[in-house]
C-alpha cells in the first residue's frame, strides 16, 4: 500500500523516475514478484530509463568506467535514495519491495487445534525424487533471487539454498557428509547440483570451488561406515556467455582488485554481469531451472505417480481436517478456542 509518511515533492527527473518505478513495481507485482531495489536498478538500466543528466564523466574517469555509461555505483545510490523518499511520501507501494537479508525469526501460531490440522494437512508433502537414479538440488548465489528460485523448485519438490557468495565450509561439508555420502549416495543415488552465480572473476570461481569442496567432504572415511563416494556433478546454469548474448544484460567492470580478475580478463574480458539482471525477465529464469531439472530427471514417470499419490494423500487428510467436530466428539473431547486470531 501507498503510505504518506513525510512530505516530499519531487520534480523534474525525480518525479519522471519515481512514476516509472510505480510503474514498473506494478507490473511485477501483476505476476506476484516484489522486487528489491537492485533488481529495480537493474529494469531501468536494461531499458535506459535513467535521464541523460545522470551520466557523470568525471565519476567514470575516476571509476575507469565507459565514457556516458550510467550503470554506476553513484546511480544505484541515487536509485535507493529517490525509492526510499518516494516510499515514505507516499508515492510509491511498500508491499511492491522486498529485503530478503532481513527477515523476522518466530513461532507460527493458530487460533485453535482445529485451524492447525487444517493447515499442517495442506502442508503434507511426499518425497517426489524417491527411487529416482538422481537428485537434483539447485545452489544459487544470492539471496535476493530465493523467491524467484522458488517458483520452479517447490512445485518440483527440490531443495535450494541461497549460498550468499562462497558458501562457508560448514555448509558445503554438512551437504557433502549428511545429504550427499551418507543420505542419498546409501540410497544408490546420484547428486546434480544446478548452480546459479555472477559472470564476473569470484562468481564464475565459485562454481570450480563447489565442484572441489563437494568432492573433498563427500570421501568416506574410516569412521562413516561408507566405503564408496557418492557421484556429485555440479553443473553451471547461470550466468553463462551463451545467456549473456541472448538476454544482453547490463556489464559492470570487473574488478581488478579480485585476486581472480587476470584468469577471468584473459578468458571473458574485463565487463562482469550480475545475477540479478535477469530478473529484468523473471519467467526466463525461473522457465530455465524448471527445464534444467526435468532434464536431469531420468524417471518422469515414477516422479507423476508419486505426485499422484501425493495427491490422493491430500484428499485423505483434507477428509479428516474436514470432520474435526465429528472426531472431537467420537472422542468425548472439547472444543478450545483460545481466542486470538493467527499472526
Amino acid at each position: 500500500m501507498k503510505i504518506r509518511y513525510k512530505d516530499y515533492s519531487p520534480q523534474g527527473p525525480t518525479l519522471a523516475i519515481l512514476r516509472q518505478a510505480d510503474k514498473i513495481l506494478h507490473e511485477y507485482a501483476a505476476d506476484q514478484y516484489k522486487l528489491t531495489v537492485r533488481q529495480l536498478y537493474y529494469v531501468f538500466i536494461s531499458k535506459d530509463l535513467f535521464p541523460p543528466s545522470w551520466v557523470d564523466e568525471e565519476y567514470n574517469r575516476r571509476q575507469g568506467l565507459a565514457e556516458g555509461t550510467l550503470n554506476t555505483m553513484k546511480n544505484y545510490a541515487r536509485l535507493k535514495d529517490i525509492c526510499t523518499k518516494g516510499r515514505e511520501g507516499g508515492f510509491l507501494d511498500w508491499d511492491h519491495f522486498t529485503d530478503r537479508s532481513r527477515e523476522l525469526e518466530k513461532n507460527p501460531h493458530w487460533q485453535n487445534p482445529e485451524r492447525f490440522l487444517d493447515n499442517v494437512c495442506r502442508q503434507f508433502k511426499l518425497d517426489l525424487w524417491l527411487g529416482q537414479p538422481r537428485r537434483v538440488e539447485v545452489w544459487v548465489e544470492k539471496e535476493a533471487l530465493s523467491e524467484v528460485i522458488g517458483r520452479a523448485c517447490w512445485p518440483l519438490d527440490v531443495p535450494f539454498f541461497a549460498c550468499k557468495g562462497y558458501a562457508s565450509a560448514s555448509s558445503v561439508w554438512e551437504a557433502a557428509r549428511y545429504r550427499f555420502l551418507l543420505n542419498y549416495g546409501q540410497k544408490g543415488q546420484t547428486i546434480t547440483i544446478l548452480h546459479l552465480s555472477d559472470h564476473d572473476p569470484s562468481g564464475i570461481d565459485m562454481t570450480r570451488d563447489l565442484r572441489d569442496r563437494l568432492r573433498l567432504y563427500s570421501t568416506p572415511t574410516d569412521r562413516c561406515g561408507v566405503s564408496n563416494a557418492p557421484r556429485i556433478r555440479v553443473r553451471r546454469l547461470a550466468l553463462t556467455m551463451a545467456q549473456i548474448e541472448e538476454y544482453d544484460p547490463p556489464s559492470n567492470p570487473a574488478k581488478e582488485s579480485d585476486a581472480r580478475y587476470r584468469a577471468y580478463q584473459t578468458e571473458h574480458g574485463d565487463e562482469c554481469f550480475e545475477l540479478d539482471a535477469l530478473m529484468i525477465r523473471p519467467g526466463v529464469m525461473v522457465t530455465m531451472i524448471e527445464e534444467a531439472i526435468h532434464e536431469e530427471m531420468e524417471d518422469p514417470e515414477l516422479f507423476e505417480g508419486r505426485q499422484r499419490l501425493q495427491e490422493t494423500a491430500l484428499e485423505q487428510l483434507s477428509q479428516i481436517s474436514s470432520d474435526y467436530s465429528g472426531i472431537m466428539e467420537h472422542l468425548g473431547l472439547e472444543h478450545l478456542d483460545c481466542g486470538d486470531e493467527p499472526d
